[in-house]
């Protein structure tokens, strides 16, 4: 209990300034204090029903157990290919993009693999598709871009194979404090796909930092409006640009003494160069719709 005082009263210094010196002219260190400090508020006053799984997490086992690869049939060329990534939520569910046009049976999962053709890899059919009944997509603006996945079984969780955590409670102070945390977080931890050279057909598993940018300047940037459930985000990187779409955009906290990560947003849309800021679906905004597929299933 000692250490989590001390970072109490570190994070209320760290607050207290932030609020001296004003909101908007807070530098990057007291914004991250500041998230650490409602972190640790939020888990203290009630760590309890404020998860859509209270299982999820890793344990710090491995990296991304949660993240799964999407396939579709094409009954044309007579295979399957690569469509986008995925994130595992609960032992049936899966979280990704709008996947319109579709039917049921051509769509595939594999969990488990941190490779193609990995021996780890569990192979998933389809029950249903559920998109967002507001998704809309004109060719350049997309909103609401979000599909629940559920599985034709439950996933067999182990180290490779475990579903990330999501915000997700009943109660508005903690959907409060849960909102403050989000948006004060301002560098994410990405992860997909891509093929480690350039020829070649295989795909890894890769992570790489993004950092949040101002929604206006972003606007700007991809001369499209940003939607209020969105976050625009860069990286440095541009090993994560292939077909990545569904992919998870993560935060981490402290869950019962182990850093454990919670998905913020999953990759929609950006202007399709590499570099160039991409704009993610806002997850906790739609955690109610979230849980009441999952739970009514």
């Amino acid at each position: 209990m000692y250490i989590y005082y001390k970072r109490f009263f570190v994070a209320v210094w760290g607050i207290k300034r932030a609020t001296f010196r004003g909101s908007l002219s807070v530098g990057k260190f007291e914004m991250k204090i500041i998230g650490e400090v409602i972190v640790f508020v939020c888990l203290i006053v009630g760590s309890q029903g404020q998860w859509l799984d209270e299982h999820c997490g890793s344990g710090g086992s491995t990296s991304c157990p949660w993240l799964a690869a999407i396939y579709i049939w094409d009954p044309q060329k007579w295979e399957t290919y690569f469509h986008c990534t995925g994130t595992l939520i609960t032992d049936r569910f899966i979280l990704t993009h709008a996947i319109p046009n579709t039917r049921i049976g051509y769509i595939f999962a594999r969990l488990g693999a941190t490779y193609d053709d990995a021996p780890t890899s569990q192979w998933y059919t389809t029950e249903s598709l559920t998109m967002h009944p507001n998704f809309e997509n004109n060719g350049k603006h997309i909103k609401n871009d979000i599909s629940l996945i559920k599985l034709n079984r439950k996933a067999e969780f182990n180290a490779l194979i475990s579903p990330i955590c999501l915000f997700h409670s009943k109660s508005q102070n903690q959907k409060q404090l849960q909102r403050q945390i989000a948006d004060s977080t301002l560098e994410f931890t990405f992860s997909g796909w891509t093929k480690p050279f350039f020829t070649s057909n295989s795909k890894v598993l890769k992570s790489t930092m993004v950092v949040r940018l101002n929604p206006q300047l972003c606007s700007n940037a991809i001369e499209d409006p940003l939607e209020w459930n969105q976050i625009c985000g860069e990286t440095d990187s541009d090993e994560l640009c292939f077909r990545n779409s569904g992919g998870p955009l993560e935060m981490v906290i402290n869950k019962w003494g182990k850093n454990e990560s919670v998905l913020l947003g999953i990759l929609s849309y950006g202007t399709g160069s590499c570099g160039d800021p991409d704009v993610f679906t806002d997850i906790l905004s739609h955690s109610d719709w979230i849980a009441s597929i999952v739970r009514d299933q």
